[in-house]
């Protein structure tokens, strides 16, 4: 079997697609080929695999009418005959679009020259390159049961969750503390904002660490993002005082994130497609600050959906402070039976074996052409 896989160029895009090619070459011989933008994040990721990547020079579409929006149209109409070249070149079995700007001219050529064609949104409202591409492919999954009414009815449609990487797979929790050093006897709150940081989650933690300092039972891991390290390290070392009883943990990034989510009894997060798929995939309770400029407010959408279901608690992102996050976490933390119940609701809605669904989705559809 041959198959392209595209996306948006960021890692939201490019993560489930791995984990999409990762599981079906578990299982059979799969010649692979991604395609991406040019200035997008996938060269970095995909050099840690065996994965090939063709780019095109595409970017996303401004919201606002402007000359960058028209250039921007242009560099995606012209990227099709490019396309089209690469998937003659390769003759793929079937063209899988992961969603965002860089899948567009490739599932467009697919359908063109009349490859089977599949579309994966990650979040609870697709963007505007799955909104037209749905229009026209042979499947669509989803992340969300609400996603589909978004699509035509006369598209096949499937509930598959969002594929998550291998390496987030279920780890025992002692094996994750003692990983990080952690006292078993402790609660333990991570907090992140992705690879680059959250600048306001990031300064929500200094002004809450006064706040924290008293608990004796608290142990934070603290993800600040590789460019805000530094600075949060040195805000935070100026409040600490010999007297402080909390545990605190600061770290650019880590690659171990599994490790990371086996360890917490708690996350603080964006919201994000790929957070909340590995959240409720791993049952990890957690309070979420939705990004505000997110392409359709879909990271509002994705945490909201989590809150309704009793899986998470959202604080958007104009009422975060330091007060805001410490009452969040004190109410949820320290009683164990709130905790409970809501790790028992995200666990409910998890899809740990989305990148295996997806997977038979493509097969299915290569071996109906």
């Amino acid at each position: 079997m041959r198959v392209i896989i595209c996306g948006g160029g960021t890692a939201g895009h490019i993560y489930p697609g791995v984990a999409l090619a990762d599981e079906l070459r578990s299982k059979e011989k799969v010649d692979f080929l991604f395609i991406g933008p040019e200035k997008g994040v996938d060269t970095e990721i995909l050099s840690n695999t065996e994965y090939p990547l063709r780019t095109l020079n595409v970017q996303g579409l401004p919201r606002k009418a402007s000359a960058e929006l028209l250039k921007s149209v242009l560099r995606l109409a012209k990227s099709i005959p490019k396309a089209t070249k690469i998937l003659k070149e390769f003759k793929p079995d079937i063209v899988v679009g992961m969603g965002g700007y860089g899948s567009f001219p490739v599932v467009t050529a697919a359908r063109l020259l009349r490859i089977p064609t599949l579309i994966h949104e990650q979040n609870a409202v697709p963007g505007m390159a799955n909104k037209l591409l749905g229009k026209v492919v042979d499947a669509i999954a989803v992340s969300f049961p609400e996603t589909e009414a978004f699509f035509p009815k006369t598209r096949k449609k499937v509930l598959t969750g969002n594929p998550l990487r291998k390496e987030l797979n279920k780890l025992a929790r002692d094996e994750a503390r003692a990983f990080f050093q952690l006292d078993s006897n402790r609660r333990t709150l991570l907090i992140f904002g992705g690879s680059l940081g959250a600048k306001r989650l990031n300064n929500a933690v200094i002004q809450a660490y006064p706040l924290f300092r008293t608990f004796d039972n608290l142990q934070i891991l603290h993800l600040t993002g590789r460019d805000n390290y530094q600075g949060v390290l040195s805000e935070v070392n100026r409040l600490k005082d010999s007297q402080d009883k909390v545990s605190y943990q600061a770290y650019p990034y880590l690659e171990e994130m599994g490790l990371a989510y086996a360890a917490a009894d708690l996350a603080v997060a964006r919201a994000g497609a790929t957070s909340v798929a590995e959240i409720t995939a791993l049952g990890v309770p957690a309070i979420l600050v939705p990004y505000p400029y997110a392409a359709e407010g879909h990271q509002e959408k994705n945490a909201r959906f989590l809150e309704k279901r009793g899986a998470a608690r959202v604080i958007l992102d104009h009422n975060l402070t330091g007060q805001s996050l410490f009452s969040a976490v004190e109410e949820l933390l320290f009683t164990t039976k709130s905790l409970m119940e809501m790790r028992s609701k995200t666990v409910a809605l998890g899809k740990p074996e989305a990148a295996h669904e997806l997977a038979k989705m493509v097969r299915n559809l290569v071996h109906q052409s």
